[in-house]
């Protein structure tokens, strides 16, 4: 049911702090929503992540729902600590080996003005420690200076919750704006999105727009196509604040130790033939290890292999202006085809169609049932954790891109870089402009007193401090910190930090510049379809449940014409319609 960007899991790693894997309650990606918001790049909390380098060109390239001038003047923070690994632009993120020595103010002035505010956000984790009770709580609302109470709802009640909220007229002061298909109260909460951004949410582009978002500098540090892709913008009015995430999306990794062994550390398979060829040559079904492995819910890695055949990106915008679907391509086909022959060659672990998810298969791969895996990268660095624990422990390190035929494109599917957004009721001048400054404390970034504060809570109730710098969580620390769900009101800029993990922070920041000069994004991110949201869901589990009886031999694969034509008939042309439309109004 995911679509070409994939679903990803990240989460910082600090030692104490609750690993990723245990807390998780995994969100449902969407095929799209109303308001255009896209898959989500990643799926629960974690703090930013890492990387330098060269700028792609090509995830610049991806749509907002209004011309650039709408979204705040992009201005990276300055003055704070020196990461290990530095990003050269707003695409690649920072690397730290260790938490800074010295967390700097990022807010000068203390933002609120003492009164209450009101916010609504997903529960992801176990619920926090009461405010009454919580001790980093009350010191975040201490320098926040207000009174901040959370209405802090679990993730299969969020959209029905949010739909009540937005028909009503009693507003929370900020509202994390998640929905998912699910039911028919998802569905009509989600369809009204637009109208209640335009109806009831403040319109922010006065006090955000352009240089205006000077006033608040961990605002605009936040990089634009995370506002764009988020959509933030909608018929050229800013109307929300995004979620920033890292841009690369799920790739394949390895099994160091095995593929080091019968291949040498810096093999890259040369085409499609060829990696056939060394899933055959790792696979031994009698100990029952297999080249390849994948859970239930990945279209058996059908956006990696539709990616080396060079297939769009779920869509492709063509020179005339008209979108292509995936699907319709021969590339895709061709994909298809290739998986489907991997499978016939017995690469593929047989458990492969009945692993309830990729979390499951993550830790098959980690406990070396099979060779390589795809996932997103705070997905493997789960597995990575895992496969050193065992009683065969191994790295896990990422394939370079390489395409289906020798000499061919290299792509990457990037994802929109954000998960989902938030908004503001609408007030007065005076009180917009209050909240804004307490939005712009809680983005404090990476290394500064007030993110150190809402991440890991009180020093010496909540966390102390190892040898190296590093917080290390007492058993009262998440509950009191982490589980306050800040983190889902506006993100930072991601970086790369967890380090328990050895040389963590390097090998993401090198997996970063491995994957993203090969960049594709998707240019429907930030766009709006309903028909998206109201069919997309449904019409995409078809997909993917033929896909995979195709891949698998138990259908022939003259079926998938006819899977085209049906999606396309029931919904698919009215997607690509509403799609083309919207880019064109935000051009």
């Amino acid at each position: 049911m995911l679509g070409a960007s994939d679903l990803g899991e990240d989460g910082m790693s600090v030692p104490g702090l609750r690993d990723e894997v245990s807390r998780r309650r995994l969100l449902k990606a969407v095929v799209g929503t109303a308001v255009g918001m896209p898959l989500l790049a990643a799926c629960a909390p974690a703090l930013p992540s890492a990387g330098p380098t060269s700028r792609p060109a090509a995830t610049t390239g991806t749509s907002g729902a209004a011309g650039n001038a709408v979204f705040p003047t992009f201005a990276p923070f300055s003055g704070g600590p020196t990461p290990a690994y530095a990003a050269s632009g707003p695409e690649y993120s920072d690397g730290f080996d260790t938490y800074p020595a010295a967390p700097l103010k990022s807010v000068p002035e203390v933002p609120g003005s003492g009164g209450t505010v009101n916010m609504m956000s997903i529960q992801l984790f176990p619920p926090p420690t009461p405010l009454e009770q919580n001790p980093a709580w009350q010191a975040v609302n201490k320098a926040l200076n207000a009174d901040v109470h959370f209405n802090i709802v679990t993730s299969a009640d969020y959209p029905v919750k949010l739909g009540t909220v937005m028909a009503g007229s009693d507003l929370p002061d900020v509202i994390y704006m998640y929905a998912r298909p699910g039911s028919a109260s998802t569905l009509a909460a989600a369809a009204g999105i637009p109208q209640f951004l335009q109806a009831k949410a403040q319109d922010l582009t006065p006090y955000l727009a352009g240089d205006a978002a000077k006033d608040y500098p961990n605002l605009a540090a936040i990089p634009t196509t995370a506002w764009k892709n988020a959509g933030c913008a909608y018929q050229g009015r800013l109307y929300m604040l995004p979620i920033h995430r890292y841009l690369p999306g799920q790739m394949f990794v390895k099994n160091s130790t095995v593929w080091d062994r019968e291949l040498g550390a810096d093999y890259v398979p040369k085409d499609a033939d060829d990696f056939k060829r060394v899933l055959r040559q790792l696979s031994r079904p009698q100990e029952e290890f297999y080249g390849i492995g994948t859970g239930q819910q990945t279209q058996m890695m059908m956006p990696g292999f539709a990616a080396m055949f060079g297939a769009p990106n779920d869509w492709r915008l063509e020179s005339d202006g008209k979108l292509t679907k995936d699907l319709e391509t021969p590339e895709y086909k061709a994909a298809v085809g290739y998986a489907r022959d991997l499978w016939a060659a017995g690469v593929f672990h047989p458990n492969s169609t009945s692993w309830a998810s990729n979390v499951i298969a993550r830790a098959q791969f980690a406990g070396s049932r099979f060779a390589v895996h795809r996932d997103p990268i705070n997905g493997w660095q789960d597995s990575w954790r895992q496969a050193l624990s065992t009683s065969q422990p191994f790295d896990v390190r990422p394939l370079p891109a390489f395409p289906a035929q020798s000499g061919g494109k290299l792509v990457h599917y990037v994802t929109g870089g954000h998960l989902w957004a938030t908004a503001l009721r609408q007030g007065p001048p005076d009180r917009i402009k209050e909240m804004l400054r307490i939005l712009n404390w809680i983005a404090a970034p990476f290394g500064s007193q007030e993110h150190q504060l809402m991440t890991f809570g009180v020093p010496g109730v909540d966390y102390n401090v190892d040898s190296a710098g590093n917080p290390i969580v007492t058993p009262q620390g998440n509950a009191d910190a982490y589980y306050v769900p800040w983190k889902y009101i506006v993100g930072a800029r991601w970086v790369f930090y967890t380090p328990d993990l050895p040389n963590y922070a390097k090998v993401m920041t090198d997996t970063e510049h491995l994957l993203m000069p090969y960049a594709v994004s998707n240019p429907t991110f930030g766009q709006v379809s309903v028909t998206n949201f109201s069919k997309g869901f449904t019409l995409q589990q078809v997909v993917d449940d033929t896909l995979v009886d195709i891949i698998v031999g138990r259908r022939p694969l003259e079926d998938y014409d006819q899977m085209v034509k049906d999606w396309l008939n029931n919904g698919g042309e009215m997607m690509r319609k509403e799609y083309q439309d919207s880019i064109t109004a935000s051009a």
